[in-house]
């Protein structure tokens, strides 16, 4: 059936068992045979409705009950190059989509179009059949995990910073969030960090982690032994910062850094 687990967090713990499926972890081992490491499930980028509604088809000059639109695509999704907004995806490698989004499952059964890309890993080239304005047409695009705004995990292990006159940037991921500032960091941000993706390639949300308040002379004699506060709210950093400046020191930092 599966790998059944529990959750268990230092004095936490679960009294709920989980089971994950043997095709999650098949697929999991697959992957990492493939290509070295784990790198999740791969998806097309799009936004997705449904084509249920006959006078939305004949709109969309689309003959049969077939098809879901293409409401949004990923900027930096692959297919972004080959899909537009208003496409209609009609098949995936060959399987015809239904309009309510689904695809054919064992012999009677249906299942969500969404399980066809979870069958791909990372890398893999998938072939699509769309209708775009009244003309059928076959393009191919490669699938790759979608790219959170807010990384899940930190490549490399070790999380980078910068540091400048003082000022710790670092970028948001959600260990940070689940470490340092889960309770603290603004609903607006924390909405942001959570369901937003990236917009380019490379984009990440930044922040100002610490402030070290130290004297210069004591930074150059012994650098570990900065104090640090940790600083969430721009608000928070204004007040922090005016104060540096009526001792003189953010004057002396910015002109050095």
């Amino acid at each position: 059936i599966g790998v059944a687990f529990q959750v268990f967090r230092s004095d936490e713990a679960e009294n709920i068992g989980y089971v994950i499926p043997t095709t999650v972890v098949s697929h999991f081992l697959n992957d990492y045979r493939k290509n070295g490491k784990y790198t999740g499930f791969p998806c097309l980028g799009v936004l997705l409705q449904k084509l249920e509604n006959p006078a939305l088809r004949e709109s969309l000059k689309v003959p049969s009950s077939e098809g879901v639109l293409v409401r949004r695509v990923e900027p930096t999704a692959p297919a972004s190059s080959v899909l537009r907004k208003g496409d209609v995806i009609t098949s995936f490698d060959g399987v015809s989509v239904g309009c309510e989004g689904t695809v054919p499952f064992r012999s009677t059964e249906r299942i969500a179009f969404r399980y066809l890309t979870s069958q791909k890993y990372a890398g893999d080239v998938a072939q699509l059949g769309i209708i775009r304005e009244g003309n059928v047409m076959k393009v191919q695009t490669i699938l790759h995990p979608r790219k959170h705004l807010v990384p899940f995990n930190v490549d490399g292990g070790q999380p980078s910073y910068l540091i400048v006159a003082g000022l710790v940037f670092t970028p948001l991921t959600e260990p940070f969030i689940e470490e340092e500032c889960e309770d603290t960091l603004g609903l607006k941000l924390l909405a942001k960090a959570r369901y937003s993706l990236s917009t380019f390639e490379g984009e990440q949300i930044v922040i100002v982690s610490q402030v070290c308040c130290i004297s210069w002379l004591d930074k150059l004699a012994s650098p570990s032994a900065a104090k640090c506060y940790q600083v969430l709210k721009l608000s928070m950093f204004s007040r922090y910062w005016r104060t540096m400046s009526t001792s003189g020191m953010s004057t002396w930092a910015i002109n050095k850094s």
